[in-house]
């Protein structure tokens, strides 16, 4: 994947391949998750698709080590193929998906091993820098899917509460 060039694509090629990869890298990394809850001899209770990715639902793990066990399953498959694949697409997706906010795997890490109010104030300040980034980008050409990540986030944190 390091030397595939999208700038030799057309627009509509290179976002259909980049939605592709997104997708796969996305039920690579909740295999990542299934595996290890499998590994641990727990059931997964359901596999959601949304419209930014995938989420791999179980019921709560019976303690907080073989949690963060199964939290960190996703995340180590996008790292483990940002490193063999120079994929900046694992990067990213490992990068986004460690964050402390709710509900990425950062957010439900920091909430297992957090006081609940200092969870919560990482939370809303990573959210917070998540969306001005979001904003700096689209201000500078780069599109939107950035500030929609963070208003998708902003949603999901409105939800839970």
């Amino acid at each position: 994947f390091a030397g595939w060039r999208l700038d030799h694509m057309t627009p509509r090629t290179a976002v259909i391949v980049i939605f592709a990869l997104v997708l796969l890298f996305s039920v690579l990394h909740e295999c990542g998750h299934l595996t290890v809850l499998c590994a641990l001899g727990l059931q997964p209770r359901q596999l959601r698709l949304s419209f930014y990715g995938m989420a791999l639902r179980y019921d709560r793990v019976p303690d907080r080590r073989r949690e963060t066990a199964v939290l960190f399953g996703g995340p180590a498959v996008n790292l483990i193929l940002w490193v063999l694949l120079r994929d900046p697409a694992n990067g990213a997706l490992f990068l986004l998906n460690m964050l402390p906010i709710f509900p990425l795997d950062g957010g439900r890490l920091a909430a297992l091993w957090l006081p609940r109010r200092l969870a919560a104030v990482l939370s809303a300040l990573a959210l917070a820098v998540l969306t001005g980034l979001g904003g700096y980008v689209l201000y500078r050409g780069g599109g939107v899917s950035l500030l929609g990540i963070s208003l998708y986030l902003m949603l999901s944190n409105l939800r839970s509460v």
